[in-house]
């Protein structure tokens, strides 16, 4: 058990002006030294002892990136890019009380974009109707984050911050009000495969994390081959130094400007990215990498998922149109059938076994699909449309065309109802301990009742559904 400290009194300045007095914000703490200079592609260092968790530098900043992929359905991020990045914000209600509950939020992005500082995933909201903690860390993403090139990056950087950052809360967050033994890790997309790596990673009798939610995990993804991994970084390097020996690669590699590696990013991705994706996945050029210590190779993987499912209850889902994201909404671009062959094998025939899996181990499994979408939007419910619905920060989404022509009033009813399930299952281990949230009762899921819960638009009474 972890013992409560004093409450950090001072706060911080309130995010988007979220905040009612309910709520403080404490933006952009540090959980790690800055990964700059000597430190660039090096493995996340822990911040002295003696450093006050309350700290934060003069600005919020987030990991260097180009613009998202998905930027025509979501519309554009807002953000200060640097490499001093290893930055987390914590929401926590004013009213002193025992310990709280804590989210622990993981963004998405393909590790290639996001931020856990961004307007989009402002836990006021949350923070508020759930009366827990919420915390929300930036990660290495890109290159930094993800190089495999031994000599010079060891790969999987931007886990490895995720779980310093996950320490960092175990650490500190009862000074926030926060409650280190009721921690529930949410993420979506790359953040929710980031999630189950942390859940398989944390020492069986320390455990880090205490209740998995799950949103778009990719885990039909593989973490990528070593030698993928290298040939990936092979062409960053020569990108960087065309006809440099290696070594002269890697060292520029160490000095280079962001913008020069940015480049460098993109070249590798366009000459890799397709070689090594089949056809209609999403490509993960630079993410997890099998390098047998912390991502285990070939077979052993699935047996590491399903021993992490076994570990922790969870809350779990997909998105009915999960491949519109990607392939566009212009008519005839897309293969309905091989998009939705795609995202069963990436997205929901993984959830339903992760579900079995700690379902079988004893554990709570509650599996959503989430169907809403406004009518008449040719993306449908695509990726990342319920997370607007999640935080119920609707200003930050303004520009998203996944959102044109929805019946406001129809999002923002539907919006509160599943955040009220969601906070319960973090608070009570059980989404249907909210009361009068419109929802029907969800059942756990289980191999001979293997119940997907379909939101969908209001009135949702019957559409607790059997998985096909």
């Amino acid at each position: 058990m972890h013992t409560p400290s004093a409450t950090i009194q001072n706060t911080g300045t309130a995010h988007q002006g979220q905040a009612d007095g309910t709520v403080r914000c404490f933006p952009a703490i540090r959980y790690a030294r800055p990964p700059l200079g000597p430190l660039r592609f090096a493995p996340a260092q822990a911040l002295d002892e003696s450093a006050d968790p309350a700290a934060a530098p003069s600005r919020r900043t987030i990991a260097p990136q180009r613009p998202s992929r998905l930027r025509q359905v979501m519309g554009d991020l807002d953000g200060e890019l640097s490499e001093d990045c290893l930055t987390l914000t914590v929401w926590a209600p004013t009213a002193p009380a025992r310990p709280r509950p804590v989210i622990f939020w993981l963004h998405g992005g393909a590790f290639l974009s996001g931020g856990g500082s961004i307007d989009w995933y402002d836990g006021t909201t949350l923070c508020r109707e759930g009366d827990v903690v919420v915390v929300s860390p930036n990660y290495r993403l890109g290159a930094l984050g993800f190089l495999y090139e031994p000599g010079l990056s060891p790969g999987n950087l931007g886990l490895g911050d995720a779980e310093l950052a996950l320490s960092w809360v175990v650490d500190h967050i009862a000074r926030f009000g926060g409650d280190a033994d009721r921690i529930t890790v949410m993420g979506q997309s790359a953040g929710g495969w980031l999630a189950c790596l942390l859940a398989a990673r944390m020492p069986a009798d320390r455990p880090s994390i205490h209740q998995l939610i799950l949103h778009s995990a990719p885990l039909g993804i593989t973490p990528a081959a070593p030698a993928v991994g290298q040939a990936t970084a092979q062409a960053f390097l020569d990108h960087l130094g065309t006809g440099c020996a290696l070594a002269d690669q890697q060292a520029l590699a160490r000095s280079a400007d962001v913008s020069a590696l940015l480049s460098a990013q993109d070249a590798a991705m366009r000459s890799t990215g397709l070689r090594f994706t089949r056809p209609g996945f999403p490509a993960v050029p630079f993410g997890p990498i099998a390098d047998a210590q912390t991502c285990p190779v070939g077979s052993s993987y699935a047996a590491h998922l399903a021993r992490a499912a076994s570990r922790v209850p969870v809350l779990i889902g997909w998105t009915r149109d999960e491949m519109n994201a990607f392939t566009g909404a212009t008519p005839g671009a897309r293969d309905a059938d091989l998009a939705q062959s795609v995202a069963s094998e990436v997205f929901s025939a993984p959830a339903l076994a992760w579900a079995g899996n700690t379902h079988r181990a004893g554990k709570a499994a509650y599996v959503f699909a989430f169907d809403w979408a406004p009518a008449g939007n040719p993306i449908g419910a695509c990726h990342c449309i319920d997370l607007p619905l999640l935080f119920g920060n609707f200003a930050a989404f303004a520009d998203a065309s996944m959102l044109a022509g929805a019946d406001r009033q129809q999002m923002r009813d539907l919006s509160r109802r599943m955040r009220a399930a969601w906070l319960a299952f973090v608070v009570h281990g059980d989404p249907n301990a909210a009361a009068g949230t419109g929802l029907p009762h969800w059942d756990r899921f289980t191999p001979d009742n293997p119940t997907v819960l379909h939101l969908a638009s209001i009135p949702v009474a019957d559409r607790a559904t059997p998985a096909i």
